[in-house]
């Protein structure tokens, strides 16, 4: 199945190969400040970045997702 194909969630879930539980979870339960870890690192010229980098999960996800357009 091709990206432009997916009409569903059930398309989704298949095309990134994984349980649609998991990915119906992410979408519907999971609350979107839940699926990002904050944190702050120094930069070198002393000012603070904030990162915001997303779960292991969505991580994932994202990483297929963007792997199909390549």
């Amino acid at each position: 199945m091709e990206f432009n194909n997916i009409k569903t969630r059930n398309d989704l879930a298949d095309f990134l190969k994984i349980p649609r539980k998991q990915l119906s979870y992410l979408l519907y339960f999971k609350d979107v400040n839940n699926l990002y870890t904050s944190f702050e690192i120094r930069k070198k010229n002393g000012g603070i970045r904030k990162i915001k980098a997303p779960i292991e999960e969505l991580k994932d996800i994202q990483k297929k997702t963007c792997r199909s357009f390549v």
